[in-house]
């Protein structure tokens, strides 16, 4: 099936962009999740000329404003055109589609904040790092 396929190649990219295991994550509850009619979270997958997965994103329906986490390229890949710019135009599309007009993101300075500023993102605040104190 097409849909796990491209649902495995997105857990690979969020791995190696996290520096974490892809084997840790249930992809058959995770596609259930994502197939189910009243699904929150949307994925969303961009490939190359060739065929190769390059980048991966999700957004999550709360209510009237959209939000876009997990905006992703393989770190191992670049392709051209820019595939986290194509991800980023694809997701804010599928908003639109959907009757909505906000959509938020973090970005970070440092990586993605000078692509989503291109695309008219305005920075309204910053983000804090929680963990757990022992």
């Amino acid at each position: 099936m097409r849909v796990r396929a491209d649902l495995v190649d997105w857990t690979a990219i969020n791995s190696a962009s996290f520096g974490r295991d892809p084997g840790t994550i249930d992809v058959d509850a995770e596609l259930a999740a994502c197939t189910a009619p009243d699904r929150r979270v949307h994925r969303f997958l961009v490939r190359d000329a060739d065929g190769r997965a390059v980048a991966a994103g999700a957004q999550r329906l709360p209510g009237p404003v959209v939000r876009l986490p997990l905006g992703r390229r393989h770190p191992a890949r670049r392709p051209r055109p820019p595939a986290y710019t194509a991800l980023l135009a694809v997701r804010i599309a599928a908003a639109r589609a959907l009757g909505l007009r906000r959509v938020g993101l973090y970005a970070r300075t440092d990586t993605s904040w000078p692509i989503v500023a291109r695309q008219g993102f305005v920075r309204a605040g910053p983000m804090a790092y929680w963990t757990r104190g022992g």
